[in-house]
């Protein structure tokens, strides 16, 4: 992935998200220090919300509390301005920040139901279901999953989700057959939702 990112700079110089991808390559490497001054010089040139809230995440796992908050709170604004000029455009990366940075289930909610009404696939369907989660409402994720099984929908974050939704509600066979189906796809699918 490194060598095909690179390779693209070569073909577009400056082209701000294959940097963005090289970052993030470079953080799944444990390169912790290079990838968060890569995404602040980022911000210099590309001030986005999602690069922002990558800056908060990893402040957030070095345990370095007050810097998230402000990055958290910056991208939030930065979100919020999006949401009052384009809602149904801006609630896909809305709802990405709301799921990971914030602790505001309602709006998370709300903002989820917009992007699954802007788009109403199986990646909005999967993000509403842990909003519901995160919000307490376990019967209306169980519906959303129940769904989506009916479906040729099929990724590790909607096993993953599946899976803790159906333990929820009690059925372990169901669970077990969407964990079995998340970690064969993408091994480390169950730990990366066990939020």
């Amino acid at each position: 992935a490194r060598a095909a990112f690179e390779r693209g700079l070569d073909l577009s110089p400056g082209w701000w998200q294959l940097d963005e991808h090289l970052a993030q390559i470079s953080l799944l490497e444990g390169d912790v220090d290079g990838a968060l001054a890569a995404y602040e010089a980022l911000v210099d040139r590309a001030p986005s919300p999602e690069l922002m809230d990558a800056i908060a995440a990893i402040h957030r796992d070095e345990g370095r509390t007050a810097e998230m908050l402000a990055w958290r709170d910056r991208a939030r604004a930065a979100h919020e301005a999006r949401l009052a000029l384009f809602p149904e455009a801006a609630a896909g990366h809305a709802v990405d920040h709301w799921l990971e940075l914030e602790d505001e289930p309602e709006r998370l909610v709300a903002l989820a139901e917009t992007n699954r009404d802007a788009r109403p696939g199986g990646e909005a369907q999967t993000k509403l279901a842990m909003a519901y989660l995160r919000a307490e409402r376990a019967s209306d994720a169980l519906e959303i999953v129940t769904r989506l099984a009916e479906t040729p929908w099929s990724t590790p974050e909607t096993h993953a989700v599946g899976a803790i939704v159906l333990e929820l509600a009690g059925d372990a066979a169901g669970a077990e057959r969407h964990r079995v189906l998340a970690e064969a796809l993408a091994p480390g699918a169950m730990a990366r939702a066990a939020w």
